[in-house]
């Protein structure tokens, strides 16, 4: 059996619209990886942000990395 951690989607999270009907986009921008005390961050290649994110379980159906 592995030791093998389950990954986390990490996601940069927009918001747009006016007040009282503000939605949000969220776009996939790396993985994460639960680690002792915390998680291990890899970013997507050439990515800049600013603003908001989120790290979420990965859904049974979406392919590893």
């Amino acid at each position: 059996m592995t030791d093998k951690k389950k990954p986390y989607n990490l996601l940069h999270v927009r918001e747009y619209g006016e007040e009282g009907s503000r939605k949000s986009v969220y776009t996939r921008i790396g993985v994460a990886f639960e680690i002792e005390g915390g998680f291990s961050l890899q970013i997507d290649e050439g990515l800049a942000l600013t603003g908001r994110a989120l790290i979420l379980p990965k859904k049974a159906d979406e392919p590893q990395g």
